[in-house]
């Protein structure tokens, strides 16, 4: 079986998308409304190094918690008051991103991002340089493009 690497399939689908720490919340959920196939925004810092990420599912529970009464997240058993009230008075991505991230790089094969994607139970992943920098983005349906490549160069 061919081996494809991570330069061949990233970006055919998906850009990264990037935003600075410091940035306000708001502009995470328009970059999100502009770039409708992405799912997952990371975070540099004035290095242009990553620091984090946000994904959309996060980004939008902030901006709607204030549409929920405390009530409910209280009988629901899930979040404690200090947890839920800090994550509502979030302004700014670095209040809200994951600090805790896996990336690839574009000399990665694809089933090794395969098998990290299934691993965390992600649907993107960044590809990053030597220096942490963002340069790429893995979405699951770029890794079908490979798939769809290999399957065709078997023939």
């Amino acid at each position: 079986m061919k081996t494809i690497k991570i330069k061949d399939v990233r970006n055919k689908i998906t850009k990264p998308l990037i935003v600075e720490k410091g940035k306000k919340i708001e502009e995470v959920a328009n970059l999100f409304l502009d770039n409708k196939i992405n799912r997952t925004i990371y975070v540099i810092n004035s290095k242009k190094e990553m620091v984090g990420y946000i994904t959309l599912k996060k980004a939008v529970k902030r901006l709607l918690i204030d549409m929920i009464d405390s009530d409910f997240y209280l009988k629901s058993g899930n979040e404690n008051f200090y947890s839920l009230s800090k994550f509502a008075s979030a302004n700014i991505v670095d209040d809200i991103m994951e600090t805790d991230y896996i990336g690839i790089s574009d000399k990665d094969s694809l089933d090794t991002a395969v098998k990290i994607m299934y691993k965390f139970d992600v649907q993107e992943l960044p590809v990053m340089n030597e220096n942490r920098e963002v340069i790429g983005d893995l979405n699951v349906l770029e890794i079908i493009i490979g798939w769809k490549k290999i399957k065709e160069e078997e023939k």
